[in-house]
């Protein structure tokens, strides 16, 4: 979960940094123009969550300390689904 996480966020920052030109002005101010690159606003799709979100209540079903048989089931469950 944290490698997939880590992943899209540099996919995000990589993509905001190809979009946009930050300037620093005298006096601390900044002016941001587009570049023309599009940006991938991937964060309103819900593809990663359906990947993420089943993945961290596994994990957190695995560290419950459940009977196995209990486990067992509601990872499979979490995973299939």
């Amino acid at each position: 979960v944290t490698c997939i996480t880590t992943y899209r966020n540099f996919g995000y920052y990589n993509s905001w940094v190809e979009a946009f030109k930050v300037v620093a002005n005298d006096g601390g101010d900044y002016t941001v123009t587009l570049t023309g690159t599009p940006f991938f606003d991937e964060y309103r799709d819900r593809g990663d969550w359906m990947l993420t979100l089943p993945l961290l209540l596994i994990e957190l079903i695995l560290v419950m300390k459940l009977p196995h048989e209990e486990t067992v089931s509601l990872c499979w469950k979490l995973g299939v689904a």
